[in-house]
């Protein structure tokens, strides 16, 4: 007979991987896949739906789900959705809703230790997977979205997120706090340098994580601002090169990557009424164009002309046009909102675009509620506070980055990340270095040389 554990934790770990690696082998190796892409990502949510449903036992994740299940029924109510529109756009939110029961079930049963070094050694290998597929696709077709590692196109930002945080745990976990931070940088390099193609997909976000994953290293205690002081200069270093290896790679000027104009054209535009007049025509077939970039109206307009938009639904504002606003393209069709204002709802999404159009405020103090009581847990590890930053510092990006929170595999990685007792593990690098004598040592021999 199967065990329970296996078979939970086979069916999680094989769909996890069937969706972080659809899009590249699809792109890359077996374009017929397309046809099929639909039924396996809806059989994937069903299992994740499942999954989590068996797992929804604790207090904290079982008042979050009744409350968005409240949520959504009077946005639909109010906003006269059918049933089928209902189910189809509560797939966007399998992953905010299921992925920390899982996780909480599996970190509190008998077999966390099992998981947990299971689950970090897949994270490793995912690591070396985006090396080999982000290069491959950078080499093809050059740094833009085509470069999504092995979740194919469209998904470098995402990606690019899971490389960042994934590396900044396993270099937590292995940190040595009787050695001194570059003793540590040192002996945990393979880690730093499978950070490298994050700087093939033109993604601004990097450039930021990539600073705040050296700084975060420093360990957050009443000396913290001594040490951090101390690192400026290392961190001034950090920025100048990835500035510049960013901007090399992309083909631009380096003082253009940051720049005001760069900025405000990129969040708000220069000419928003010109790009409403072209998103509209395109819209109504007046113009042409197969860009849906040249006409994406930039996220800050986005949220400013947001409230307008939804005066004119039954959720108003406060709780939006209901879900399923930004799925339905490729089955059962969009919905009558989404067809209206698809000029609008198209291009980039924002999270807090993203909940906003569809559960409005209310959906959006619901996510902020939620995603806070899964970062901050009571864990007293050693790097606890500064991973909840990092992850914080994710949340606040993501507002005005990407909905890559609608994805179950993001949660998942990220949820654990936040989730994961690393009290239950012992440091492996005290293992092989007994006390500070020997990594003071080893310091003192590397820089005689």
């Amino acid at each position: 007979m199967i065990e329970k554990y296996k078979l939970y934790v086979g069916l999680l770990f094989l769909f996890l991987w069937i969706s972080l690696c659809w899009g590249f082998v699809q792109d890359e190796l077996f374009p017929g896949l397309e046809a099929v892409r639909s039924p396996m990502f809806l059989m994937a949510d069903l299992v994740f739906l499942l999954l989590g449903a068996y797992a929804l036992r604790d207090r904290r994740d079982i008042r979050i789900f009744i409350s968005f299940v409240i949520i959504l029924l009077v946005s639909a109510v109010l906003n006269r959705q059918g049933v089928v529109t209902v189910l189809n756009g509560s797939r966007d939110f399998i992953g905010v809703l299921f992925a920390a029961p899982v996780i909480r079930m599996m970190l509190t049963s008998k077999h966390f230790e099992r998981f947990e070094t299971s689950f970090d050694r897949q994270m490793l290998i995912f690591l070396f997977l985006q090396a080999i597929c982000i290069t491959w696709q950078f080499f093809k077709y050059g740094p833009g979205d085509y470069v999504g590692g092995s979740m194919g196109e469209g998904a470098s930002g995402t990606i690019s997120v899971l490389i960042y945080f994934i590396s900044f745990y396993l270099m937590c976990k292995r940190w040595n706090h009787e050695c001194s931070y570059f003793f540590n940088l040192r002996k945990n390099l393979l880690l730093i340098l499978l950070l490298y193609p994050t700087f093939l997909n033109e993604t601004k976000i990097s450039l930021v994580l990539f600073v705040f994953y050296f700084i975060l290293l420093v360990r957050i205690d009443r000396h913290v601002l001594g040490k951090a002081v101390k690192l400026l200069p290392v961190v001034g270093v950090l920025s100048v090169g990835a500035v510049t290896v960013y901007s090399y790679v992309v083909d631009t000027e380096a003082s253009d990557v940051f720049s005001e104009a760069n900025m405000y054209n990129y969040f708000i535009g220069e000419d928003i009424d010109y790009l409403i007049d072209v998103a509209m025509k395109v819209q109504d077939q007046e113009i042409e164009t197969d860009n849906v970039w040249a006409v994406d109206i930039p996220r800050i307009s986005k949220l400013v002309l947001a409230p307008v938009i939804l005066d004119e639904t039954g959720g108003k504002v406060w709780l939006g046009a209901g879900v399923g606003q930004f799925k339905g393209t490729s089955v059962i069709g969009q919905t009558p909102f989404a067809r209206k204002y698809n000029w609008f709802l198209q291009g980039s999404r924002p999270l807090l675009f993203f909940i906003l159009m569809q559960l409005g405020v209310v959906g959006l103090v619901w996510m902020l509620i939620n995603l806070i009581t899964i970062v901050q847990t009571d864990s007293t590890r050693k790097f606890a506070w500064n991973i909840r930053l990092y992850l914080y510092l994710l949340v606040a990006m993501s507002m005005l980055y990407n909905d890559s929170f609608r994805l179950f595999p993001y949660c998942f990685i990220l949820f654990y990340i936040a989730m994961s007792g690393l009290e239950h593990i012992q440091d492996r690098c005290s293992r092989d270095l007994t006390n500070a004598t020997t990594c003071e040592r080893s310091d003192a021999v590397s820089a005689s040389k």
